[in-house]
């Protein structure tokens, strides 16, 4: 918040240099104009990275065999590491392979250069690990769940390694080039190593060893090739500023990504329909999803997919009792459809759902997101049919600059938007989903319920538009009403947050109110509102807003 003095910081780290409350950019003590060079913020350093020519030094590195979600398999990157106490695997990869958790421990991580340690509550999954030419050769590991293992990619043997070495000719090799997968995505620790490997070694020349594993003979040490960058990884907990504005751009790891289209009549015609099929009733609006021409027919249900992913989802409810009933919390804008209705529309989707978990959101922590992109093989997905729609989100950067010229500034965000809309009932059928409200009672026999979203969902591709277009359609209704508001506004709404500002105390809680009572016309609620005027704090607290 800009214009603020220490006491009233939000920040609650303190200064690297000296401890003190206020951000490193304004410490006194650390005035070195003169060696000032940009770059990124990060919080704890793993190694240092060199940019020479040296030989090429190769980790033990592995590849694997892992069941995906439509039990066919993938491959993915092992890292053996000894010197790890545990086991980790990239939480991004166990959400993928739905991993089942078997519990949360209290893990206290002190990264390398680190003088303290942080004490952080981390899942820990059950993995199945294969050889790719023999699945008899397979190991079950305990892994804790992580948000990164490696900062760069672990070279891979080169190509005609084989043939440099005889020992190398008709054996397995652990990992190679033609997996074409780059990303570490499981370490091995000390707990597992010595299962992973067999005790075999061969010695290839001086600096260069083959590690006989249970996937094949892993290379360690320093190869002949030589690349321009060497460089040595290990688990990291770091906090960077590309990564955080990245997180920013990807609309709250919804799951989409932002298309731009190039064809002004497509967005026309996306428009024209998006506002035949606007509908508003109750103060609530109601929207259809913006189909691609004729795809509508050719999407098949999805609906055994849909099924055996949320199996695997209950049998993890189970084992984690607490996280469930955070789910149900959220689950609850729906409607069951009835069986004599199951059968009874052709056209229907079954839609995988998750959690995401934010842990550094002061407001809804868990979202339920639903796999609109999920597909068997061969067919369409529902994201497929869809057209993304046109990409009304601010330019961040602009948005920022504006929000900081003014002395008085003030937040807030709309409660659960997405949800605040509905989806007409024509188009509820493509947006089944299964879910059982007592997981942990005869998971074999009890056949899950079949359910319907009624409100926009997270990670349909079109959500941000239908959103986006919706609130803009809503707000050129008070355009002649509250033209400064309406502005404000129509200009200063990065998807569900408010970012704004004014010179006055009283423009400011003008506009606070005009924008709540606006927005609450469309059954919108903007709260938590914060702001760095203190007289202006008070004015909102005696309105009754909801102050964060």
């Amino acid at each position: 918040m800009p214009r603020h003095t220490a006491n009233k910081c939000r920040e609650k780290d303190l200064c690297p240099i000296c401890n003190g409350l206020h951000h490193l950019s304004i410490c006194f003590r650390n005035r070195h104009d003169d060696d000032f060079s940009p770059k990124d913020d990060t919080d704890n350093i793993v190694s240092a990275v060199f940019k020479t020519e040296v030989n090429s030094v190769l980790l033990q590195t592995c590849a694997s065999l892992i069941d995906d979600k439509q039990d066919e398999q993938e491959v993915v990157r092992l890292f053996l590491d000894n010197g790890s106490q545990r086991s980790f695997v990239l939480k991004k990869t166990s959400e993928k392979f739905n991993f089942p958790i078997l519990r949360k421990e209290n893990l206290s991580i002190c990264t390398f250069g680190a003088k303290e340690t942080e004490t952080k509550t981390l899942n820990v999954v059950k993995i199945k690990l294969k050889n790719r030419d023999d699945q008899n050769l397979c190991i079950e590991v305990e892994a804790v769940e992580t948000e990164r293992i490696s900062i760069t990619h672990l070279p891979t043997p080169d190509k005609n390694i084989d043939k440099k070495f005889r020992y190398l000719k008709n054996v397995q090799l652990a990992d190679s080039y033609e997996f074409n997968v780059k990303e570490i995505s499981i370490l091995i620790g000390a707990d597992y190593y010595y299962q992973v490997v067999t005790g075999r070694i061969a010695r290839l020349h001086k600096n260069l060893v083959a590690v006989e594993t249970l996937f094949g003979w892993s290379l360690q040490g320093q190869s002949t090739d030589r690349e321009e960058l060497s460089t040595m990884s290990v688990i990291v907990n770091e906090s960077n500023v590309s990564e955080q504005l990245r997180e920013i751009r990807d609309l709250e790891n919804l799951g989409i990504k932002v298309e731009v289209s190039n064809d002004e009549n497509i967005d026309n015609d996306i428009m024209s329909e998006f506002e035949a099929g606007l509908s508003y009733q109750n103060k609530r609006y109601k929207v259809k999803f913006p189909w691609k021409p004729n795809m509508k027919t050719l999407l098949e249900n999805n609906e055994e997919i849909a099924r055996k992913r949320f199996l695997k989802l209950r049998s993890r409810f189970k084992n984690d009792s607490s996280s469930f009933e955070d789910y149900k919390l959220v689950v609850n804008i729906i409607e069951c459809v009835p069986v004599k209705e199951e059968n009874l529309n052709p056209n229907t989707f079954y839609l995988p759902h998750r959690a995401v978990i934010r842990t550094d959101k002061t407001t809804s922590k868990l979202r339920i997101v639903f796999d609109a992109s999920s597909h068997a093989k061969g067919q369409l997905s529902l994201n497929d049919c869809l057209h993304t729609g046109l990409n009304f989100i601010p330019n961040l950067f602009s948005l920022l600059i504006k929000f900081r010229m003014n002395p008085i500034a003030f937040v807030a965000d709309i409660k659960m938007a997405f949800l605040m809309i509905e989806i007409d009932e024509s188009e509820r059928d493509f947006t089944r989903f299964f879910w059982d409200e007592n997981p942990g009672i005869d998971l074999e026999n009890k056949r899950p319920e079949i359910f319907r979203m009624t409100r926009v969902l997270f990670g349909v591709k079109s959500s941000p538009f239908l959103l986006a277009a919706t609130i803009k359609h809503h707000l050129k209704k008070y355009a002649d009403i509250f033209p400064d508001t309406f502005n404000h506004l129509n200009q200063s709404l990065y998807v569900d947050d408010f970012l704004c500002g004014h010179v006055s105390v009283q423009e400011a809680l003008t506009t606070c109110k005009e924008s709540r009572q606006i927005l609450k016309d469309a059954s919108m609620d903007l709260r938590k509102w914060r702001t760095n005027s203190s007289e202006l704090n008070q004015g909102l607290k005696n309105l009754n807003f909801e102050i964060d």
